[in-house]
């Protein structure tokens, strides 16, 4: 949900109601103008989430265009959010890539490793079974049966 879109198809409708106001009153309580900035808020947190979820790496250009906000703005949604621990993320500055990925234990990534090793030879001894009874069938058939099966 792209904040921009959100705001022009239900913003004329909201706004409306008592309920929104897209601009600040005089008023000392401005609570429809306070709800409306809280919806924007939510409605770039969710944003912000979803791409936590499908990216792992994003350059900080990519992210500022997904969520229609400066970088700065951008920074200080996902400040909000790592500091609230809705998600993980690491900010590079100097690089300006942000990093979504949790860091893996030594021990999980060796774990891994040793499981994905051990379904491999689990494969290869299947193969090397299935070749070797080949061959063996292949032994036995009498010459004649030989031609045929070519």
């Amino acid at each position: 949900m792209r904040w921009p879109i959100v705001a022009e198809s239900f913003g004329p409708h909201l706004c409306n109601t008592d309920v929104f106001s897209p601009k600040p009153s005089q008023s000392a309580e401005d609570q429809p103008y306070t709800r409306w900035q809280d919806l924007r808020k939510r409605v770039i947190e969710h944003n912000v989430r979803v791409v936590a979820k499908y990216y792992t790496r994003i350059q900080m250009g990519r992210l500022t265009q997904l969520l229609d906000l400066t970088e700065e703005e951008t920074e200080k949604y996902i400040s909000q959010l790592v500091t609230s621990k809705t998600i993980y993320a690491k900010i590079d500055r100097p690089a300006r890539l942000v990093n979504f990925a949790k860091p893996r234990d030594a021990d999980d990534v060796l774990n891994e490793w040793s499981s994905d090793m051990k379904s491999l030879l689990g494969l290869l001894e299947r193969i090397d079974h299935l070749i070797t009874k080949e061959e063996m069938m292949a032994r036995i058939l009498p010459p004649r049966e030989k031609a045929k099966a070519r």
